[in-house]
């Protein structure tokens, strides 16, 4: 309802405005948000919006500051409006209202109440004036913090250092330059100023507060208290305002120790910093004379209570009379590096480091440089040393030493002759002398093996040394050289030894004279040169030069010719070799592929022409029986003849032996099976076959009366006889044959039946046709006489042998062979049950 009536009462205005003239809008506000402010008298808490006539004047005013808590304000910078034409830092401003006059805008700092603690809170709440530490004839306690010099004279060095930590405070002098005495255990400044009270500072967000704490005499600072929280950081520390915040110093009572010397007067060191135990002489002598209080001791620490500190004097020191000492013990036990363990504040301590005279001890060698061994250790900045007289230390010089350059040398002796490894006592009478003792060293003579070839090894007395290989030696000594005669870069190039530069060998020795030496060896490089036949096994490959495993030196050519086998026709080069010509050259500068493209050709192979059983002893047939023509393209097809008469055109194919046609069986792209005409004349023939209309392929055969062949078929690895046995199943090495029962043998070749045969056609049963020739089974040494051999019924070409198996025969497998006159068959087994 009240927004209703807003926004009716605001259209009446803008209404009344229009009637009477015209109508400003003003948007009044803080930034940030959340401060009040007055318009006409009424109060506003937040952005506003305002519809002034034209030339009406309005009076706007805010607080200088607005708490919106006990720790949080926003104090007034200013107003700005729009235009910016409205400056300036008064709360209270008039205003007109005009069209251009859209916005005004105050602007305030949020600010936080950062309250600092110290020990002489004087009264709540805190106040927010700092009072100035210490006043005039005002007890306190003395606080070592800069301070306005006291005037010395030019030749008077300073007496404790000044730290650049803070400025003057404003407490009281004391006499004494650099010391002021303060209330309380402390001194605090807050940025900048020394304050001896606590306070309350109202910092703007983000705003930075410097602090820095110094504790008087007898105390210790030992951190900060920060909202609850304890902080133990340094005592000079910058804040960063984010928001309230309660801070403190703490200071504790501290232990007061005292650290002298025996003799007097020497410098420690404490906590890893140089500290005297005594003012330089003109440092007293003024004081005494002014009769000021003397200045705080360098020596006089205050330790907190429970605190660890690391006790030691430097490696040696000279007292005023110029005589050198180093540190024995401290009187809490222990020497360099003892820890002093803060036990009891306000409670006084003395420790008193006890010296004991030094002498000067020098290790040298020779040649310079070389490392000694020292008290176990070799890593000094140097071999001088300042030691107690009495005292007792270990040298050793190694009997083997390396220099900053690597090389390698060799103990001698001592220069006072004793052993390698010897106990040193500093002398009394060293005192004023000092000690000096050299080790000599003799240098080992150096090799050194290298070579320009990636990839290759070296071997030292059968380990590898990497390359180069550096060699120290003693003199005289000899060492074995062996690198590897042959080396691979990758599956087609090598390198091979080439020599070094002083031998030939690949393995030797080398001895370490006086002088340095320095050896080299070297590589040839080889790439393999590989040739090859597509497809495969179609050429053979002539190469100039030779080489036993085709690798060639990089700086050779090679001349390379292919040579088409039976049935091949060269086409071109492939691969890193082109053209059509069969030969071409090739520089073995990288590894090299030369592939030989060939084209199959028809083709008789010569001793292609056999027995159709296999293989027979004499490479010869005989009329009358079945030939295998073996080669490449004889036909296009596997085309099998009738089983009657044969034909003597098959699949287009032909095959003649002058004039005559020869009977076929089957012809295949790679063997044709015919039959011999029975009255061919002995001799040298040629069988010629033609493939429909390509040229006409011939091989030569040689033909004889008796050319015997017995078929057979392979088993595994044995070439079984095909004997058919009397069931009709045929003998094989699971199904042997039976001693007494007869067995049918099937050939070929056998020469000329009594009664002559048609040529081409199968045998008749009846009657049978036996040979004109008996043969022999020839089993080992023995002979034996078959009970049949004749022209095989149904068959052509095939000769027909039965044979009882002998009763003494030996059960296994029988090696047997057919002889016609003087030839014997090819070989065949016989399984024998």
């Amino acid at each position: 309802m009240q927004r209703v009536w807003i926004i009716l009462l605001s259209a009446f205005i803008l209404a009344a405005g229009a009637a009477s003239g015209q109508t400003t809008q003003t948007r009044i506000y803080t930034e940030p948000a959340g401060a009040s402010f007055y318009v006409d008298g009424i109060k506003y808490t937040s952005s506003a919006t305002f519809f002034w006539p034209k030339g009406s004047r309005h009076t706007v005013w805010t607080g200088a500051v607005q708490y919106t808590g006990d720790t949080t304000r926003m104090t007034f910078g200013g107003w700005a409006d729009n235009k910016t034409i409205l400056q300036g830092a008064s709360p209270t401003i008039t205003v007109t209202a005009d069209p251009d006059f859209l916005s005004l805008k105050a602007t305030y700092t949020v600010e936080h109440r950062v309250d600092i603690l110290f020990y002489n809170v004087t009264g709540n709440p805190l106040p927010e004036v700092s009072v100035p530490c210490g006043t005039a004839g005002r007890p306190g306690n003395p606080v070592p913090v800069p301070a306005v010099p006291v005037p010395t004279p030019p030749t008077g060095p300073p007496v404790t250092p000044v730290p650049p930590t803070a400025p003057p405070p404003q407490g009281q002098p004391t006499g004494q330059p650099g010391v002021f005495m303060v209330p309380g255990p402390g001194a605090l400044y807050v940025n900048g100023s020394c304050v001896a009270n606590s306070l309350v500072i109202w910092a703007a967000n983000s705003a930075s507060i410097n602090f820095n704490a110094f504790p008087a005499r007898g105390f210790v600072f030992e951190g900060w208290w920060e909202n609850g929280v304890t902080r133990s950081d340094s005592f000079l520390r910058k804040y960063t305002v984010n928001g309230p915040a309660v801070i403190m110093p703490r200071f504790s009572p501290a232990k007061r120790v005292t650290i002298q010397t025996e003799p007097y007067g020497l410098q420690v060191m404490v906590d890893r910093t140089l500290t005297p135990t005594r003012f330089p002489e003109e440092i007293e002598m003024r004081y005494r004379e002014s009769g000021n209080v003397f200045p705080i001791p360098p020596w006089e620490f205050d330790f907190a209570d429970g605190s660890s500190h690391i006790l030691g004097a430097p490696a040696s020191q000279l007292d005023l009379t110029g005589k050198t000492w180093i540190l024995g013990s401290f009187t809490i036990g222990g020497g360099e590096g003892a820890i002093y363990k803060t036990v009891g504040a306000n409670i006084p301590d003395a420790i008193l480091a006890r010296f004991v005279r030094g002498a000067g001890v020098s290790f040298l060698t020779s040649p310079v440089g070389l490392k000694l061994n020292v008290d176990g250790r070799e890593s000094w900045p140097s071999y001088n040393f300042v030691w107690g007289v009495g005292t007792k230390h270990t040298v050793t010089a190694p009997a083997e030493t390396t220099d900053a350059k690597g090389r390698k040398y060799r103990f001698l002796q001592w220069a006072n002759g004793g052993e390698a490894t010897q106990q040193i006592t500093t002398q009394e009478e060293t005192e004023l002398g000092g000690l000096r003792l050299v080790a000599n060293y003799e240098l080992y003579p150096r090799v050194v093996v290298s070579t320009s070839q990636p990839g290759a090894r070296l071997q030292v007395d059968g380990t590898v040394c990497s390359l180069p290989c550096t060699l120290d030696r003693p003199l005289g000594a000899t060492v074995s050289l062996s690198v590897p005669e042959s080396v691979s870069l990758g599956a087609d190039t090598r390198i091979q030894f080439a020599g070094w530069n002083d031998s030939g060998t690949a393995t030797r020795t080398v001895s370490f004279s006086g002088a340095d030496q320095q050896l080299s060896f070297r590589y040839r490089p080889f790439n393999r040169f590989q040739a090859v036949a597509d497809p495969a096994g179609g050429a053979t490959f002539r190469l100039e030069p030779g080489s036993a495993d085709g690798y060639y030196p990089a700086d050779t050519t090679v001349q390379v010719t292919a040579v088409p086998a039976e049935g091949y026709k060269f086409r071109r080069w492939e691969g890193d070799l082109s053209g059509t010509s069969a030969g071409g050259f090739l520089s073995m500068l990288v590894p090299r592929l030369a592939r030989a493209q060939l084209d199959r050709v028809p083709f008789i192979p010569s001793a292609g022409i056999r027995n159709a059983a296999g293989e027979t002893p004499l490479k010869a047939v005989a009329p009358g029986s079945i030939v295998s023509i073996y080669g490449s393209g004889l036909a296009n097809d596997y085309v099998a003849g009738a089983n009657g008469p044969l034909t003597q055109t098959l699949g287009n194919v032909t095959a003649r032996i002058g004039t005559r046609l020869l009977p076929l069986l089957f012809v295949s792209p790679e063997q044709v099976n015919a039959y011999l005409p029975s009255d061919l004349a002995d001799g040298e023939h040629t069988l010629a076959v033609r493939n429909g209309s390509l040229p006409e392929i011939a091989g030569k055969v040689t033909v004889v009366r008796n050319a015997p062949g017995v078929f057979g078929q392979l088993i595994g690895e044995q070439f079984i006889a095909t004997a058919q046995r009397p069931d009709g199943s045929l003998s094989a090495p699971d199904k042997p044959a039976r001693r007494g029962e007869q067995i049918v043998l099937m050939g070929t070749g056998f020469g000329a039946y009594q009664r002559g045969i048609l040529d081409g056609f199968p045998a008749l049963e009846n009657p049978p046709n036996p040979l004109q020739t008996m043969p022999r089974i020839v089993a080992g040494d023995a002979e034996y006489t078959p009970d049949f051999a004749g022209a095989a019924p149904g068959l052509v070409g095939v000769t027909l042998i039965r044979f009882t198996v002998p009763a003494d025969w030996n059960p296994g497998v029988v090696e047997l062979r057919v002889r016609q006159g003087d030839v014997e068959s090819n070989k065949i087994l016989l399984p024998v049950e």
